[in-house]
């Protein structure tokens, strides 16, 4: 068995029943940010595992990557 198998699994398994930690956020808090596409709010739950079982915020990849709608319209 590879050694990575269970690292990974063991981490999976911490970040899903450790009640306290911010994977848990139910979306009541969150953080204002200012980007180049505008105001966006990050850290408010909704996470995805990368294949490394890394976290990773949606709303910040919607808010660093996708331009406002209004560029669209304006075309």
């Amino acid at each position: 068995m590879e050694s990575f198998f269970l690292a990974e699994t063991t981490k999976y398994l911490y970040l899903l029943f450790d009640d306290e930690n911010f994977i848990h956020n139910s979306g009541s808090e969150g953080t204002v940010i200012q980007t180049a596409n505008g105001e966006c709010i990050i850290d408010a739950g909704g996470y995805i595992f990368n294949t490394e079982a890394h976290p990773i915020d949606v709303a910040s990849l919607d808010c660093c990557y996708n331009p406002p709608d209004k560029q669209y319209k304006d075309s």
